[in-house]
């Protein structure tokens, strides 16, 4: 029991030392076919949207991009949230430092009509130094993009709650 006791005491102390921090969607300083969503009933809260200017086929003027400085360098787990439709088609590629971490957004199996923030995460961890480049490149002129978190806490999941999020995780403000 005592030997529990310790145990947990250390990995709490492992994970009070995790560092976290997000990228906000619609703050990507290099915008492509990104833009600020705006807010509404549907939203509830500012997110990145592709919009118009959204070139079918052409993810090199679509990607927005940013420079950002990493807190702490180490291996990060990545959280991506978007705004899922339930119609499979909303989605965006990330990536960090040029390399691909996964396709986000819409699913199949939310409700239609009835849109929900997700979280996903992605499959593998990513090895980070002192810099990130962070590009996002949407498939359908309708994606949108809310967050994109970081944490070295491989049990760490983020809150759906935006306000919470934002007290909780530190926002990256970009290089750019």
């Amino acid at each position: 029991m005592k030997k529990m006791l310790i145990a947990s005491l250390i990995a709490a102390g492992a994970l009070a030392g995790a560092i976290e921090f997000r990228i906000e969607g619609e703050h990507l300083p290099n915008k492509g076919a990104w833009a600020d969503g705006g807010q509404n009933a549907a939203m509830g809260r500012r997110v990145a949207t592709a919009t118009n200017n959204f070139q079918k086929g052409n993810n090199d003027a679509n990607k927005g991009s940013g420079n950002y400085g990493v807190p702490a360098a180490g291996k990060y787990y990545v959280w991506v949230r978007t705004l899922d439709f339930g119609e499979g088609y909303r989605k965006t590629q990330v990536f960090i430092n040029g390399q691909s971490i996964g396709k986000f957004g819409d699913g199949k199996v939310a409700v239609k009509g009835k849109p929900e923030y997700k979280w996903k995460r992605a499959m593998l961890p990513v090895e980070l130094t002192d810099k990130l480049f962070l590009e996002a490149v949407p498939f359908a002129a309708v994606s949108r993009l809310d967050s994109i978190l970081f944490t070295q806490d491989e049990k760490f999941i983020p809150s759906d709650n935006a306000e919470e999020l934002a007290e909780a995780v530190e926002e990256l403000e970009s290089l750019d």
